[in-house]
């Protein structure tokens, strides 16, 4: 398949095909229909399908996630349901095109246009109980916006308000400071991550969408060398039991007790 130059419409579905998505050399093909085989992997990028109108990539095993489509501005219709498909972060192909993406185990958040567009639907994977990151920002502390800087960290993870609070702010040097931000569960339906899943984001993210928002990082979020979380804990009342001077020192043996 990888001398077809001139093949404008391709049909391989139904068959027992089965390994990584095949090498296409039909960079004319307007209709390609591979669905119902036993495909697997990660999807090429199709950037070398530039008169690509119609897809369907359905009942496979394809898994990883969706490409972008940057260049199949023509695409007017694509099916990928079926999959395993577990990411779709992005997506370039026009408004009115016909998409679907049902039955793919996707991993909340993904974009909202698989939503709208694709009537995709996702689930919340990976630890889901609260925590608290700390984010080691360059400036000065005492103009530091509590608001605006959860504010900023909603857009970049996806994430409602209602999920974020500063749990505290220490100074850590003349011209930086530490924001221990707590993250709270995800609910399900609301397209968000875990708390595992949204620390994965906001950790991947480059520094440079952080400065673009007016928050110089020093590092990735959960990086900072001091890092500690808040722990629950019940402390136990010391008793002391024994006790005697030895050589001028005072010495005390202390025992617990519920």
């Amino acid at each position: 398949m990888s001398q077809m130059s001139y093949v404008t419409s391709l049909k391989l579905n139904d068959n027992q095909f089965s390994g990584m998505f095949p090498s296409i050399n039909a960079k004319k093909v307007i209709d390609l229909d591979i669905s119902v085989n036993q495909l697997s992997g990660q999807f090429p990028d199709f950037n070398d399908f530039h008169y690509l109108i119609s897809l369907n990539l359905s009942h496979n095993l394809f898994s990883g996630s969706v490409p972008a489509f940057q260049s199949n501005e023509s695409l007017s219709s694509i099916d990928l349901s079926h999959n395993r498909i577990m990411s779709a972060k992005k997506m370039k192909f026009s408004p009115s095109t016909e998409c679907s993406m049902s039955d793919n185990p996707l991993h909340c958040p993904i974009a909202w246009e698989f939503i709208q567009q694709c009537k995709a639907t996702c689930d919340i994977h990976g630890d889901n109980r609260a925590r608290c990151v700390p984010f080691h920002i360059e400036g000065d502390v005492d103009k530091f916006q509590h608001d605006s800087f959860l504010s900023a960290l909603c857009k970049i993870g996806n994430i409602t308000e209602n999920r974020l609070s500063i749990h505290n702010v220490t100074k850590d040097g003349p011209e930086d400071f530490v924001a221990f931000v707590d993250i709270q569960s995800a609910l399900v339906h609301t397209n968000q991550g875990s708390v595992e899943e949204t620390i994965s984001i906001l950790n991947s993210t480059p520094l440079s969408v952080y400065n673009e928002s007016g928050y110089f990082l020093l590092e990735p979020p959960g990086i900072w060398e001091n890092h500690w979380e808040p722990l629950t804990s019940t402390r136990l009342p010391l008793l002391p039991v024994i006790g005697g001077i030895i050589g001028h020192h005072l010495i005390i043996t202390y025992s617990s007790y519920s």
